[in-house]
């Protein structure tokens, strides 16, 4: 029973080899384009320090992927069999959609243009600036939308109830007019540009066969025994 736990425990570090040969047990935090942020393994608590990725040769995950980082003028590849061709800056990491941006599950720094280039097939990262049209375009329409919208509410009932305020009523209408057709329209498009996005970070994950989590709120009719209700079901995919 003590072999199997101190395996476990083994198991549960990350370790960083640096290029003078170094290896440091840790708890692996962030990665970014110039370092790498962990916690000490014996003080996961403890405060957050950095390495820069110019001295770090390889990262050996607890979940058994190693992570290989290259001299700045070669290649970046991962170390594990089942690496892409076009994962040159960092190991195989489940992708998720965050907002209108696509991260590596577990953490909220979004991945920008050059990182998803090294990343992505060639097809998967055409349908990534694909979708990222789409949610630019349908942005400005919503900024409009919900400037209109704030301002309607603000003069609308300025003009109601403040006397020689009335010429407000027709402006605070204009604004909310504005807002109930710029609000859906740049929903709408942002909305499919998302879902877009969802779909590259799903096809990235079955590509390289990585586990992915997504959770999922849809409307729905349900039955009760007095009669048809609306609701929402909440589904959950691994």
């Amino acid at each position: 029973m003590l072999l199997i736990a101190t395996a476990g425990v083994a198991n549960a570090q990350d370790t960083i080899v640096m290029r003078n040969g170094k290896e440091l047990v840790v708890k692996v935090e962030k990665i970014t384009s110039s370092e790498l942020e962990y916690r000490n393994w014996g003080n996961t608590n403890g405060p957050l320090r950095s390495q820069n990725i110019a001295d770090i040769f390889m990262v050996k995950y607890s979940d058994g992927n190693h992570e290989v980082f290259s001299e700045a003028t070669q290649t970046k590849a991962n170390a594990s069999s089942n690496a892409s061709p076009y994962q040159t800056q960092v190991g195989l990491r489940p992708l998720v959609r965050s907002g209108s941006s696509l991260v590596y599950r577990g953490t909220s720094t979004p991945l920008f243009d050059r990182d998803l280039q090294t990343i992505l097939s060639p097809e998967l990262y055409d349908k990534f600036e694909s979708a990222n049209r789409l949610i630019k375009t349908g942005t400005p329409f919503s900024a409009i939308g919900y400037t209109g919208l704030i301002l309607g509410a603000i003069w609308y009932p300025i003009g109601l109830y403040v006397d020689d305020m009335e010429v407000f009523i027709t402006i605070g209408a204009y604004c909310l007019g504005v807002a109930s057709l710029f609000i859906p329209v740049g929903e709408i498009i942002s909305g499919i540009g998302k879902g877009k996005l969802s779909r590259v970070a799903e096809a990235y994950n079955a590509e390289h066969d990585l586990a992915s989590l997504r959770l999922g709120v849809t409307p729905a009719l349900m039955r009760a025994a007095d009669g048809i209700g609306a609701g929402l079901s909440f589904s959950m995919q691994f």
